[in-house]
């Protein structure tokens, strides 16, 4: 890794056009943090850097120093793409023909695209923030600033589920901790990012909570959030990203699910697991991708039919984890 992290050094150093930086839609944290720190980092060094997310800043992730520089549009033609935390192209919710002459892909999730020979892909990788902190360091570690440490300790605090999740391993912790000494304030980035919930959130939360049902003998639990429900509640979808914890978090249950639908007869799938099943290969099965036990996929279909898709999956690879013969 430490090879490849040199060669990407160089290429960004010989880029001399604009650097255009890609987040997934619905961007989390690390897509947020880990793409601001690359821009803060790239005009330390003078680079002409954007950075694209077409569905903008989350509110719980408004306060990242640079969150207001964000651009949802972009009309010229950058010489270089770096797509941070997603496993294509596509997954920026840019259309062809692209904006860019070449695409760099920074990432830590299992399935994906390989772009060229300067992506940097670990799915060991507790973060893609984890990778973008490996790469500054290696570049110029005294370049890197609170702001970019902030960006960066969140990008990490968010996905491994603020230290809880099984990607919380001793590289996020310490990793974390080195962030901490440039300047990351652990209290300030906990409170921005998970006490400042909307109203709107928990009326969301009352009516998808209704919605919770159980399957297989209790092992897996499943919520379902409709179109009226975000218009009757004046709730956003990215109020109902961690609602998947939910049924996650019952006892006995090892497998938690999230349907949600979008425009055009499109469903959104959220897998969520306690290590029993390897959720990345259900969902890549179903055109998604995602980790062990963090995943997702979109499935165009009728409610009734998607979910019967979905569970006739997940119980084939419930069956070969031996998961379901353990409750017999």
């Amino acid at each position: 890794m430490e090879e490849r992290i040199a060669v990407l050094i160089e290429r960004f150093k010989r880029e001399q056009g604009e650097i255009l930086i890609l987040s997934h839609e619905a961007p989390d944290g690390d897509s947020m943090g880990s793409g601001l720190a690359l821009l803060h980092f790239l005009r330390k060094k003078g680079k002409k850097v954007h950075f694209l997310s077409i569905d903008g800043v989350p509110y719980m992730y408004n306060f990242l120093p640079g969150a207001e520089e964000v651009i949802t549009d972009y009309s010229g033609i950058a010489d270089l793409a770096v797509l941070v935390d997603a496993s294509r192209v596509e997954r920026s919710g840019l259309e062809k023909p692209y904006p860019f002459k070449e695409v760099i892909r920074i990432d830590h999730h299992l399935v994906g695209e390989d772009y060229s020979e300067y992506d940097i892909l670990d799915p060991g990788a507790p973060s893609t923030g984890n990778l973008i902190y490996d790469l500054l360091k290696a570049w110029d570690r005294y370049a890197i600033d609170s702001a970019i440490a902030t960006c960066l300790y969140t990008a990490i605090l968010t996905d491994t589920g603020s230290f809880r999740y099984s990607n919380a391993t001793e590289k996020a912790f310490t990793d974390a901790a080195e962030l901490v000494e440039l300047g990351a304030d652990p209290a300030m980035v906990s409170r921005m990012v998970y006490m400042r919930k909307h109203l709107t959130t928990y009326r969301l939360l009352l009516r998808v909570l209704s919605s919770l049902k159980l399957d297989f003998d209790g092992l897996v639990a499943y919520i379902t959030i409709l179109n009226r429900d975000l218009e009757e509640t004046g709730a956003s979808r990215i109020e109902a990203e961690s609602f998947v914890s939910y049924p996650l978090s019952l006892e006995g249950v090892e497998i938690g699910l999230k349907f949600e639908e979008e425009e055009g007869n499109i469903w959104r799938i959220s897998f969520r697991g306690k290590g029993k099943v390897d959720l990345s290969k259900v969902a890549l099965e179903l055109g998604g991708g995602g980790h062990f036990n963090a995943s997702g996929a979109r499935i165009e279909g009728g409610m009734d039919e998607v979910r019967e898709k979905v569970l006739g999956v997940l119980k084939r690879h419930m069956e070969r984890a031996g998961l379901l013969q353990e409750r017999k």
